[in-house]
Order: structure tokens, then C-alpha cells, then sequence
């Protein structure tokens, strides 16, 4: 088994960091073990999350089909259409709902941190749409009934 060298895990352990956080922005310890990288595994990493960010869903729709199961696609889209017509970054007038699913986020904070977010990413469709599924796990269908 051939070993990595440390630079190469660094840019996959950033990589993986960053990916999960959606791309936000990046803590002290992040960009310091970026800046300790070569300039060949920064281009690596710089690569890599072009990628990402290029291959990332734009809307909710195509979010909640890459994280909700199969089987509650039809409700979630029914669901994504009520709350915010397809729209990442719908807000509600009268309260913190916001994103695809219309999430408080003086409520759901933490969902967005399970979902390895911040709550600032609610505009994010696959961050919106991880919370809302966190919250589906624990609770089904009936925070967003009427």
C-alpha cells in the first residue's frame, strides 16, 4: 500500500473540509494549513473546489433530489414548491423562514450545523436542503404541515 505524503493529505483533509461546509468561508486553522502547502497541492486544491462549486446544485429541486431518498421526492417537491416556488433564497417577510424549505433559523440553527453548514449558508439549496432533511429524520413531514 503505497503511503500519502503530508502535503497531499493536507490538501484532501482541506478538500473534504471545505466541501462539507459548502464552500463558506474558511477558519484560521484552514487557511493556515492551505498557505503551509505547496504551490502545486494549492492549485490541486483550488481545482478541486472549482469543481465542486461548478458541479453543486443551483436549485432546490435539484438538491433535495441528491440528499432526500427517493421515496419522499414527490412530498419534498411538493413541499420545496409551497414554501419558496423552487426559489434558494426566498425569505419570508414576517419571520427568519428562509431558503427552499423555509427553515426559522432561530429555530434550526443547529440543524444546519448537523448538516455541516452554518446557518448563514440558508440561501445555500444544499445546505438549506441537508437542515430540512436533518430535521425530516427527527420530526417526518410535520413541521411543515398547515
Amino acid at each position: 500500500m503505497r503511503s500519502i505524503s503530508y502535503p497531499r493529505r493536507a490538501a484532501l483533509l482541506l478538500i473534504a473540509v471545505l466541501g462539507l461546509a459548502g464552500l463558506g468561508a474558511c477558519t484560521p486553522e484552514q487557511v493556515a494549513l492551505f498557505q503551509s502547502l505547496s504551490p502545486e497541492d494549492q492549485g490541486r486544491v483550488v481545482a478541486e473546489l472549482q469543481r465542486q462549486q461548478a458541479e453543486r446544485p443551483r436549485d432546490c429541486y435539484t438538491a433535495m433530489e441528491q440528499v432526500f431518498p427517493a421515496y419522499a421526492h414527490g412530498w419534498a417537491r411538493g413541499i420545496i414548491h409551497r414554501e419558496s416556488r423552487n426559489n434558494p433564497s426566498a425569505q419570508n417577510r414576517s419571520s427568519t423562514a428562509a431558503g427552499c424549505f423555509q427553515l426559522l433559523s432561530s429555530l434550526h440553527a443547529g440543524r444546519y450545523t448537523a448538516a455541516g453548514c452554518h446557518v448563514s449558508q440558508w440561501a445555500d439549496p444544499v445546505c438549506n436542503t441537508r437542515a430540512a432533511y436533518e430535521l425530516f429524520k427527527v420530526a417526518g413531514t410535520s413541521p411543515w404541515r398547515l
